[in-house]
């Protein structure tokens, strides 16, 4: 059989279908049925025991660390896959905010030397050194 005899079913295809070969085979791909194997829905079932263990807080990079215990040789972004089909979700850490005012401190207010009085005359007079 010659390599061009081949290609006839995918042509008469496309001429029937009025389409291009390439829409064809995107076509084929987009709609195949996937399939899952052992070793994917093995790998599921420990990403899920892993996080019921953990209480589900892992992360990607701890799930990884923890199957690679395990003995199951995956990375970080199989690990993350993996999470994904099983609809989990690491916890985020909340977010560190600077403390920029230090309340126990100790000191007094100091008194206001000036009681509110701001009848100024003219200018100069009072100046911000005065509020000790």
């Amino acid at each position: 059989m010659a390599p061009h005899q081949a290609m006839w079913p995918v042509a008469v295809l496309c001429e029937v279908w009025e389409g291009s070969r390439s829409g064809l085979y995107t076509y084929r791909q987009r709609h195949a049925s996937p399939t899952i194997a052992r070793d994917e829905l093995a790998g599921l079932a420990r990403v899920q025991a892993i996080a019921a263990e953990t209480g589900y807080s892992d992360g990607s990079r701890r799930m990884a660390k923890q199957l690679q215990a395990a003995g199951c040789a995956v990375g970080r972004y199989k690990a993350r896959q993996w999470m994904r089909q099983a609809g989990l979700v690491g916890r985020r850490r909340p977010r560190r905010r600077p403390v920029t005012t230090e309340s126990r401190q100790g000191y007094h207010v100091a008194p206001n030397l000036r009681a509110r009085q701001c009848d100024i005359d003219h200018p100069d007079h009072v100046w911000a050194g005065d509020i000790p």
